[in-house]
């Protein structure tokens, strides 16, 4: 159960990581439209 938890947590700090590397991305790219308009 101990190990059920640890890959879960280790699951949502994947997806957390994940999400904030695409944030990143978006925003550049969001703003590179920008500058280009």
């Amino acid at each position: 159960m101990l190990q059920g938890g640890v890959g879960l947590s280790l699951l949502q700090f994947c997806n957390l990581n994940s999400f904030r590397t695409n944030g990143v991305r978006f925003l550049h790219g969001l703003i590179s439209s920008l500058v280009l308009q």
